[in-house]
Parts: structure tokens; C-alpha cells; sequence
């Protein structure tokens, strides 16, 4: 079965016991103008109605029906993943603000080695994943990475670099628990957990009027595909 996760991490050192206010302060962050028109602008193509709202010719907050509400607010909660052994909080979803690690396959799983910069932190728990990346940049552990990828004839003319960049992702990957995380595993390494900051009638407002500025800029870009058919023909 094919996946794609992308987790935002947040960037520091996250004791257990402050897993919840750093997740509300990322929450009340994320509920700031900016941040609420950016979000909203990504995820204004899955609103349950959304065709139907494009021809609408007196598109206002009030346009939006139950669902529709139920939608956009349920945007602004998260599911975070807190792993206990590095004490490390990440977001589920890519948000600009903070850097991303990605997974996926039916790729190729080589990403650069910078990628995994998104991890480290100025703390032991967190140096064992810098340490590993270090270790494969340098050559190190080539005979760990052989064995690894036993089936590969290394007497060939093979690119060493990309069984490298592999090498991390499959370990990082592992380290990180992303088949568990994925499928909601039962696991003692981490705990993933649904939480968003109780939105005020302020908030509702600022998001559907953020929505509807939202729509008028697809209605104004079907409006140009329409007008660039037309003039084709």
C-alpha cells in the first residue's frame, strides 16, 4: 500500500511534561491571520461543498452550510507525535514555518543528508540520529551499510552516495517508528495525540472570511481558464 507522511517538527528540545503547552502555543501560532489564510488557501479544494460555492454569485460567510463549518474549523486541530526517547514534538503536515521530514514510498528513498538537519537539537537524546547521519557521511559504517543491502554486489560500479542517502532514510525511518505512527501502532517509543486550541466566535469569523477570500481567488482563476479556452478557440 502506498503512504506519504510529512511532519512538521518543532524545533527544540520538548520535555514530556511539557508536551501539551508547547502543542497549545503551537496551536494559538497557527491561529494568527497569516497562518490562517496560508492554511486555509492549501485546503479550500476539500470543502464538502466547493463546487457548488464556486457559482455562487453572492458568496459571503454566511454561504457556508454545516458541513462545510465543520470543515474549516476542524483544519485548525492537529495531531502531533511526541517520541519519548529524543523528546521530540512533530506535527503531522507541512507548515512553512517550521522545517519538514518526509517518508513515502514508491520512491526513491535518498534524500540528501540535509534533510534530516529538521532533527538535531543541542541535546544528547536527540545527537544519536546527527550521529548516524555523521557516520554514514564520513564512510564510517560502510560495512554496517553493506551488510544492510547484503543482495548488492559491491564489487560492481555502483553509486556508493545513493546507498548512503538510503541507508539513513531506512534507518531514520525505523528509528522514528513510521509504520506505527502511520497506522496508529500501539508503541512504547511514542504517542500521537489530536489537539487543537478551542476557537473563539473571533477565530470562526476570521477563518470563513478567510475561506471566502479563499474561493474568489479559484473563481477568478476559473474565470481566466475560461477566458484562455475562448480565445484558443
Amino acid at each position: 500500500m502506498s503512504y506519504y507522511i510529512c511532519m512538521s517538527v518543532i524545533p527544540k528540545i520538548v520535555e514530556q511534561s511539557d508536551v501539551v503547552p508547547v502543542a497549545l502555543e503551537f496551536c494559538k501560532d497557527m491561529l494568527r491571520q497569516e497562518n490562517i489564510e496560508e492554511i486555509i488557501g492549501c485546503n479550500i479544494g476539500w470543502l464538502p461543498n466547493y463546487a457548488n460555492l464556486l457559482h455562487d454569485k453572492e458568496l459571503a460567510v454566511w454561504s457556508f452550510n454545516d458541513s462545510d463549518s465543520e470543515f474549516l474549523y476542524s483544519i485548525f486541530r492537529y495531531t502531533f507525535v511526541y517520541y519519548k526517547k529524543y523528546k521530540m514534538l512533530c506535527v503531522i503536515g507541512d507548515y512553512s514555518d517550521y522545517k519538514q521530514i518526509i517518508f513515502q514510498n514508491s520512491c526513491d528513498q535518498d534524500e540528501d543528508f540535509n534533510t534530516w538537519q529538521a532533527l538535531y537539537a543541542n541535546d544528547p537524546c536527540r545527537d544519536i540520529l546527527k550521529e548516524l547521519v555523521d557516520r554514514t557521511v564520513s564512510g564510517e559504517n560502510i560495512a554496517e551499510i553493506r551488510k544492510y543491502f547484503n543482495d548488492v554486489d559491491w564489487d560492481s560500479n555502483l553509486d556508493v552516495e545513493y546507498f548512503k542517502r538510503w541507508f539513513v532514510y531506512k534507518k531514520i525511518e525505523n528509528a522514528l517508528c513510521i509504520d506505527d505512527v502511520l497506522w496508529d501502532a500501539d508503541s512504547e517509543d511514542f504517542f500521537k495525540f489530536e489537539f487543537g486550541k478551542r476557537l473563539t466566535v473571533s477565530n470562526m469569523t476570521t477563518i470563513k472570511v478567510a475561506a471566502v477570500n479563499a474561493l474568489g481567488k479559484e473563481i477568478e482563476k476559473l474565470k481566466g481558464l475560461m477566458n484562455n479556452e475562448t480565445d484558443d478557440s
